[in-house]
């Protein structure tokens, strides 16, 4: 299984946190938008909650700031997202088989002849 480590505030959310003002007087996004914004700015902020993950077999602990599951916003939700869902690929859906993918890409040029 893949390791999930969320961190601090990210880069993009530094970005949406200072330019968040100009954003919405030039653009006017619907409310829910800035909804999902404000979900965003708040992921992984400790003053927001925490949990305490406490292993059994040692009795090590640690905590982890709540996330708010803002997928394809958030960087770190949507790497969780992604590592559970390759997860349940691995051990639910598909067969123990080697499975290959090759992804070819054309030249636009070249595109017409194919």
């Amino acid at each position: 299984m893949a390791i999930y480590a969320p961190h601090g505030e990210s880069v993009v959310q530094t970005i949406f946190r200072r330019s968040r003002t100009s954003y919405e007087g030039y653009a006017s996004p619907p409310a829910d938008t800035l909804a999902r914004v404000d979900e965003f700015l708040t992921c992984s902020d400790w003053s927001r909650g925490v949990a305490r993950v406490k292993c059994t077999a040692c009795d090590h602990s640690y905590f982890r700031p709540f996330s708010y599951k803002t997928f394809h916003l958030c960087p770190s939700c949507d790497q969780k997202r992604t590592n559970l869902y390759a997860e349940y690929l691995a051990k639910e859906l598909l067969l123990e088989l080697p499975h290959r993918q090759f992804v070819f890409t054309v030249p636009k040029i070249l595109r017409p002849y194919f």
